[in-house]
């Protein structure tokens, strides 16, 4: 869409993405607080906006930001805070900044490594888990395999994980 606003002394066009449409003749008089939210949303909402990571990725992309990710060079546990100074002090790197920084170069890797870097604030989800484990293996379940068992842990504690479907 393309408006073109006459105020007094000037000319004000905003394009969009539809057909071309001109504005409402009624323009004339002071504009109402309706009408300005309506101009201002229109004039600064494409500008505003936060590129979101697409909802469906597929196995290639995600593949191919583990492989980005894995080029990277290694990060040292411990970074001076002066890179320029041989003297500087050190100090420890921090992981959730990591994946705060490069979100949007590994939006995959980044939501998977904020949920699995982050502490728990409480004892609760540890108490969830073992609760799990015992719904898990029962008695009637007793000659589980420990592998086997260990995936079903992973399967139902990480289910709420949503990090895109990986359909094409």
């Amino acid at each position: 869409k393309v408006y073109s606003v006459s105020l007094p002394n000037t000319q004000t066009q905003v394009q969009t993405d539809d057909a071309c449409v001109s504005p409402p003749n009624n323009l004339a008089g002071p504009p109402s607080s309706s009408r300005k939210r309506r101009l201002s949303q229109s004039l600064y909402s494409p500008v505003i906006e936060v590129p979101r990571p697409r909802s469906v990725i597929g196995p290639a992309k995600a593949l191919e930001e583990f492989d980005a990710y894995l080029k990277e060079d290694i990060i040292d546990m411990e970074v001076p805070l002066d890179p320029m100074d041989p003297n500087s002090e050190l100090c420890a790197t921090k992981p959730l900044e990591f994946w705060k920084v490069n979100q949007y170069r590994f939006p995959i890797l980044s939501e998977i490594g904020r949920h699995v870097v982050s502490v728990a604030a409480s004892s609760s989800s540890v108490e969830r888990a073992f609760s799990v484990a015992s719904d898990i293996l029962t008695a009637k379940r007793s000659a589980m395999k420990p592998d086997l068992f260990s995936n079903l842990m992973l399967i139902k504690c990480n289910a709420g994980l949503n990090v895109g479907s990986f359909e094409e």
